[in-house]
Order: structure tokens, then sequence, then C-alpha cells
């Protein structure tokens, strides 16, 4: 029983941590990785972002969809899971993406809890170079001209954001 406690929880301290530093593990929908594929527009070698990267299904579709594809993630299974279904096709890093330098994307996705925007938001505008797209799921960003939106009855909303500078 105690071997079972100390590997429990270090993998549960693990998604708490990934819960107060951008959203607990919640998968974006098998059924909305088309239409995010569709939105984001990615064309062969775009350098893709997915962070907080859960069991990595966008960092697979993005790769096999052309893209130079990395997952960002802080919470134990569900990087375990990501490492496992991406393989070879991209990469995922075990990281927390706030200390990641975004400037080189060309696509960055995000499905996080609008709690943390403010700061995101900060953080794209200073990394972000202009017309990297910026693909939400779910909530909006607050002072950002949504560019395209997905509003696919019954199912949660995609947004698309372009970098100006």
């Amino acid at each position: 029983m105690e071997w079972f406690v100390i590997i429990l929880l270090p993998i549960l301290a693990t998604f708490a941590y990934a819960g107060v530093r951008g959203a607990p593990w919640v998968p974006t929908w098998r059924r909305d990785v088309e239409r995010f594929l569709k939105l984001a527009r990615l064309k062969q070698g775009d350098r893709f972002y997915d962070l907080g990267c859960g069991d990595g299904r966008l960092v697979r579709a993005a790769a096999d969809a052309g893209a130079i594809a990395t997952g960002f993630e802080c919470s134990l299974l569900p990087y375990v899971l990501a490492k496992l279904r991406v393989g070879r096709r991209g990469s995922v890093r075990y990281n927390d993406f706030w200390n990641v330098n975004l400037s080189d994307a060309d696509v960055v996705y995000c499905f996080l809890m609008p709690k943390v925007y403010t700061k995101l938001k900060a953080k794209i505008e200073l990394e972000c170079r202009s017309g990297t797209r910026i693909i939400l799921y779910v909530w909006p960003m607050e002072g950002w001209t949504v560019d395209e939106r997905d509003d696919t009855v019954g199912a949660p909303k995609l947004h698309r954001y372009v970098m100006q500078r």
C-alpha cells in the first residue's frame, strides 16, 4: 500500500500544479480536432505550440498536417499519454509553458482557464510576432479582435486571433 501512495502522490501533485498554473486536465474533444485544423490553417513547416497539451491529440494532428508541432505539459500523467500518442511525429516537453519563449511560433493553441488570460495575453503580446495565429478553445480573449470564430452548434467555440504589430 505504501508504494501505491508513494507513486500516486507525485502524480496528483502535478495535476494540482497544472490546475493552478493554467488549467486542470480537460481534453479538447476529439470531434473538435478537425475544426481546430481548419481554423489554424496550418502550412507545411509551420511551428505549432500547444500550451498545456494534455494527452497530445492536437500536437499529433498538427504534426500529421505538416507542422513542426510541440506540446508543453506540466502534469505527469497527461505528459506520458501525450508522449505515447505523439511518438516521433512531434515533440512533447515536460515543461511549464510559462517558461517557454513563443517568439518563433506560427500557431499557438490554448485550452486554459480564463483566470490566467490576463497573464497569457501579456505573454503572447510580448513574445509572438506579427502574423502569429492564436487559437483559443471555449473562452475568448478580452480586448482582442477575433479574426475568425467557429460557432458550430452544440460544440465549444474556437476563436482565432492574428497578432498585429
